[in-house]
């Protein structure tokens, strides 16, 4: 539970010194699991927090980092085993990926995120692709951006899900 715990975090959470932040609107699996883990709502019915000064620090010796352009692939989980690697990912796609009966994806503003996801990926046998996308600025956001975007096709997706066991039903 710890790698998936930690695999929601990277996909959409954040974290400080003494608390860890997750936001999630609709996934009651995620927030049974998260109120499971002892997180509380926060200031309103979609952010989860919990105190947890020494998850903080095991997160920073990991190599977690802050902000969406920050987050690269945590270097301590390279040398996580084959059952904990399932669980962070796990933890990421539910969180942060998007999936349909013949096709993953899973975006980021990091590439060198995505980059050595694909890596660990190739790992397990799972082969995947992935492009870069410039995006302009538009009424809702005012600043222009680069999103990477990690897919998952056909015979590799099947792959995928008899691998990572997602525990977000609709994904």
């Amino acid at each position: 539970d710890i790698f998936y715990l930690l695999g929601l975090i990277h996909g959409d959470g954040n974290y400080d010194r003494g608390r860890i932040m997750i936001t999630n609107k609709r996934d009651k699996e995620i927030r049974s699991f998260l109120r499971k883990m002892g997180f509380q709502k926060s200031f309103d019915d979609m952010h989860f927090r919990l105190g947890a000064a020494r998850l903080a620090f095991m997160m920073n010796e990991l190599g977690f980092k802050h902000g969406a352009k920050n987050k690269v692939y945590p270097e301590g989980l390279l040398r996580a085993n084959r059952e904990q690697t399932i669980s962070f990912l796990a933890g990421c796609f539910d969180s942060d990926g998007t999936s349909g009966s013949k096709a993953v994806h899973i975006s980021s503003a990091n590439e060198d995120f995505i980059k050595t996801l694909q890596i660990v990926l190739l790992n397990l046998g799972i082969v995947s692709g992935y492009r870069h996308v410039h995006v302009m600025p538009t009424k809702k956001v005012n600043v222009e951006s680069d999103v990477y975007s990690l897919g998952i096709n056909g015979y590799y997706a099947k792959i995928f899900y008899e691998t990572i066991p997602l525990r977000v039903k609709r994904k």
